[in-house]
């Protein structure tokens, strides 16, 4: 009877144990961490990397954030803006694959940053909380382990701003793609940036001048506006051109302060933006072949609009090209003297352009 009793207590003992065992094993999954690593860009009035942080840790409890150099997933974010316009992406990045995770647009920096803190928790944890802090309440945050890496705590960063629901924040919009090359990642509010390359000038002398050109200056995504600024130094020579039986060569060599503002494009890798810039300098003209062989040197100035194209080429590396309209403020009139003959007089317009390969830094 005793041998019965005992046989027939296994089956209700079996279902029980499964059950409590299929009850902990969510709990125990729900408990597990993720060390990661967060690059935040933006520029003031968006939130700072604290903020976004904060709200991360408001989603999901599964985060913690290394703070030693190892190899762990990194979520690289960045928002800029462009023409009253906010657009924001996030990119991950696990040893040597990169994907381009989601891309975000909206009027206000504060809603952009709120989505992609959204994709980001997501993508650590499919159940993370779509309002902020729901998941997070529901959730038993775990001790810190004895590690070089630290939780993903709101609270620590002193953030209390209330999120907004989540059908005012604009939605993220999935563009997976496995290695794909993130959108200007090596983005900063300042870049500095040198390039050179061939140049020409067209109806500044009785032939083209071709030459090269050297330029210093920085690039910047922390404004609406500005795109780039700084200047460069071209030396340009014309061809001899004959008169008669007499020579004529030109020479400039001027320093060209550039303004650029106002992007015109929309591609993440692509610049496409009008320049004011106000070369200043000298043409030096030469005269061979007649009696008296002479060298003269005047001061040249002119006002140039230009536009100007840039694409990246990668993470540091870049080319550009401009295309510029040349209003000369000193319009000469060469001549040989005894008896004076005309070899070129300077027009109200000209023409020159610039391609250059360059490097960010």
């Amino acid at each position: 009877m005793k041998r019965a009793l005992h046989s027939g207590a296994r089956p209700r003992v079996a279902p029980l144990l499964c059950l409590m065992s299929a009850l902990a094993g969510p709990s125990l999954a729900r408990a597990e961490t993720e060390t990661i690593r967060i690059e935040y860009r933006a520029a003031p009035p968006c939130p700072s990397e604290a903020q976004f942080v904060a709200e991360v840790g408001k989603r999901t409890t599964r985060a913690r954030l290394a703070t030693a150099p190892s190899d762990v997933r990194t979520f690289i974010v960045l928002i800029e803006q462009k023409r009253g316009r906010v657009s924001g992406s996030l990119v991950i990045r696990e040893r040597e694959q990169t994907t381009v995770a989601r891309t975000v647009e909206g009027e206000q920096c504060k809603d952009v940053s709120s989505a992609l803190a959204l994709a980001t928790a997501l993508a650590i944890d499919p159940n993370a909380s779509l309002s902020g802090g729901a998941n997070a309440a529901e959730s038993p945050r775990e001790a810190p382990p004895k590690s070089d890496t630290a939780p993903v705590d709101a609270s620590a960063t002193g953030h209390s701003e209330t999120p907004r629901p989540a059908k005012s924040a604009p939605q993220p919009s999935d563009t997976t793609q496995p290695n794909a090359r993130p959108p200007r990642l090596d983005a900063r509010p300042l870049r500095f940036e040198v390039a050179a390359g061939p140049s020409l000038l067209v109806g500044a002398a009785p032939r083209v001048a071709f030459g090269a050109s050297a330029w210093l200056g920085a690039s910047s995504t922390s404004h609406s506006w500005l795109v780039r600024f700084g200047a460069d130094l071209s030396w340009l020579e014309a061809p001899t051109q004959t008169v008669a039986s007499a020579s004529s060569t030109f020479r400039f060599v001027y320093l060209r302060p550039t303004l650029c503002a106002f992007d015109l494009s929309r591609h993440p890798s692509l610049s496409l933006a009008p320049c004011i810039a106000l070369p200043l300098g000298a043409v030096t003209g030469r005269g061979t072949n007649i009696t008296n062989t002479a060298t003269e040197t005047r001061f040249w100035g002119s006002l140039n609009a230009l536009l100007r194209l840039n694409v990246a080429l990668g993470r540091r590396w870049f080319f550009e090209g401009d295309a510029a309209l040349v209003l000369p403020l000193t319009r000469y009139r060469f001549v040989f003297q005894n008896p004076d003959t005309t070899i070129y007089r300077v027009p109200s317009v000209a023409f020159d352009g610039e391609l250059r390969l360059g490097a960010r830094f």
